[in-house]
């Protein structure tokens, strides 16, 4: 495996447990500030 294929799957790896542990701590919903300012 070419050494830039390891850092994009490495990358893309970090990415997933970002949004894994992202979706754990604040959920999937929309955020509490876009709901501002509507009515």
């Amino acid at each position: 495996m070419s050494i830039w294929k390891r850092i994009k799957a490495d990358a893309n790896r970090y990415l997933e447990r970002m949004a894994k542990s992202n979706k754990e701590l604040f959920g999937d919903g929309r955020p509490d500030c876009c709901k501002l300012n509507r009515r």
